[in-house]
C-alpha cells in the first residue's frame, strides 16, 4: 500500500451492501478491505475487527450498525473504546435512529441514518481519512445529510 493511499475498512452482514460499498469507497479512490459483521461480533466482543485493526491500521472504519440496535450500540461504543481503535476515524450507518444519535454523542463518530445520498458517504469519508483534523468533529459530520 502506498503512503498515498486511504485505507477504508468495511464492516457489514449484508453481501450485496458490502458488494455496493465496496464499490463507492473504490471509486472515491480509496483502498478498501471487508470484514463480515456476522451475528456473534456482539457477544465475542469482536476480535476480527481489533486484530485487522491492529495488523493493518486503517485511516476510517464505515461500519453498518446491525439489529438489535441499541445492543450493538453498546457492544460499539466499547469497541470504539478500545486502545486499538480509539485513534480511528468512524462513519456508522444505520437505519436505528435512536442508537445512531447515541453513537454520535459518545463517540464523536460520523454517523449517516439510512437511506442516504452517495454524497454524503463521500463527504463523511473525505473527512475521515483526511490527514488533517476537520474542526467540529464527528457529531457536526453526523449532521452533515440533514
Amino acid at each position: 500500500m502506498s503512503g498515498d493511499t486511504r485505507l477504508v475498512l468495511i464492516v457489514n452482514h449484508n453481501p450485496e451492501i458490502v458488494l455496493l460499498l465496496d464499490q463507492v469507497v473504490n471509486d472515491l479512490g480509496f483502498e478498501s478491505a471487508v470484514l463480515a459483521n456476522d451475528s456473534d461480533w456482539q457477544t465475542d466482543g469482536y476480535p476480527a475487527l481489533l486484530a485487522y485493526v491492529n495488523e493493518r491500521a486503517p485511516q476510517a472504519v464505515l461500519f453498518d450498525l446491525p439489529p438489535p440496535y441499541e445492543e450493538a450500540a453498546a457492544t460499539l461504543l466499547r469497541l470504539i473504546g478500545e486502545s486499538a481503535l480509539a485513534d480511528r476515524q468512524w462513519v456508522v450507518l444505520s437505519t436505528g435512529g435512536a442508537a445512531l444519535d447515541v453513537v454520535a454523542r459518545e463517540s464523536g463518530a460520523a454517523t449517516l441514518a439510512k437511506p442516504f445520498d452517495l454524497d454524503d458517504l463521500t463527504v463523511l469519508l473525505e473527512r475521515a481519512t483526511s490527514p488533517e483534523p476537520v474542526a467540529g468533529g464527528g457529531t457536526d459530520a453526523a449532521h452533515a445529510a440533514g
